[in-house]
């Protein structure tokens, strides 16, 4: 099998919540004693995506401290459910030291979307365990107030339950403020 086809695989096992399988065969591959190829940057994100699904925030926080021993750069995703499995285990230091880390390893390298994931999600991950979070960094203030803007704007325009009329809402506001210009 090829690389892509284990990522597939690991991938599968990912969505399909059977962490320890995906654990599984990337300890195989790690391994080197079996036919598997090595692990790439998918396969560990894929790993630590389903270790963060599963709540096993232990895990997870593993997996990504190992893939960066090996000069991995991880996803947002994987921060993002590191720092959710963190919050469910109600490991607020975790999350928080989690957030730092995915900061300085991105350091603008990947734009405001990644930071903007990770720190929703430690964010989360601190109001989970009874804690407020910290304000966002100064680039993601601005887009943190977009967020909030848009959420008030279609909770006072839009029926609850109603898709349809979310959206036309969530149009309506972009094109008010021009925000399709970006």
């Amino acid at each position: 099998p090829n690389v892509v086809a284990m990522n597939a695989a690991v991938s599968a096992c990912e969505r399909a919540q059977h962490w320890s399988m995906a654990l599984q065969l990337l300890q195989d591959a790690r391994s080197q004693q079996t036919a598997l190829p090595s692990p790439d940057l998918v396969t560990y994100n894929a790993a630590i995506s389903a270790c963060g699904r599963a709540q096993h925030w232990e895990l997870a926080l593993g997996l990504l401290v190992e893939a960066h021993g090996l000069g991995m750069q991880p996803r947002a995703n994987a921060y993002s459910c590191a720092a959710r499995a963190c919050g469910h285990g109600r490991a607020w230091a975790q999350a928080l030291q989690l957030l730092e880390q995915a900061f300085a390893s991105n350091s603008g390298k990947r734009g405001g979307s990644f930071e903007l994931e990770v720190w929703s999600a430690a964010s989360w991950a601190l109001e989970a365990s009874g804690l407020k979070p910290p304000a966002p960094p100064g680039p993601l203030q601005s887009l943190v107030r977009k967020q909030v803007a848009l959420l008030e704007f279609v909770q006072r325009h839009a029926p609850r339950g109603n898709l349809q009329a979310v959206l036309r809402e969530v149009q309506r506001f972009a094109e008010e403020r021009e925000w399709l210009k970006v």
